[in-house]
């Protein structure tokens, strides 16, 4: 009887069994995606190096900890992934729109070369800064560029 654990004391453990495998299905499961997402190509050598510590702070023990890390985890996989999604968009979008302008005879110097560095920002994992590129390449194409004054062609100063 006296060494026996209480009724208290087998309910916490079986909780704290729970808790330790419901933070190993997270784990599993943050895992997946950023499986899935790097298939993709997506960037998430940060999420990966914070997996690793909260798998090992799981195996020693500190399941809430690890629980807050994966949490955090999934939060930075999820911002990743929408950087990854609206950069990849915006790029294929832009293409289409710099196609146009330069069909239709405009000068697209400006925003080709800032698509290059969103492309660039892209291979770097860098969305955030890809994403800024983008929106310079919609304001280039957005900017009308004023009309060249030609000599004798009426316009010059008399």
């Amino acid at each position: 009887m006296g060494n026996e654990p209480s009724e208290d004391s087998r309910d916490g453990n079986r909780k704290e069994e729970h808790t330790e495998q419901s933070v190993r299905e997270m784990l599993e499961y943050l895992e997946s995606q950023v499986t899935h997402g790097r298939d993709m190509g997506v960037d998430f050598s940060e999420v990966e190096g914070m997996i690793t510590g909260a798998r090992i702070i799981i195996e020693s023990g500190e399941v809430s900890d690890a629980a807050e890390i994966i949490s955090e985890c999934m939060q930075r996989a999820s911002a990743r992934f929408s950087d990854f999604e609206t950069l990849s968009l915006g790029i294929r979008k832009v293409e289409m729109e710099i196609q146009a302008a330069h069909t239709a005879g405009r000068d697209v110097t400006e925003a080709g070369t800032q698509l290059r560095m969103s492309r660039i920002h892209m291979e770097r994992g860098e969305y955030r800064l890809g994403i800024e590129a983008i929106k310079h390449v919609i304001q280039a194409l957005a900017e009308p560029k004023p009309a060249e004054v030609v000599w004798g062609s009426g316009l010059e100063a008399e």
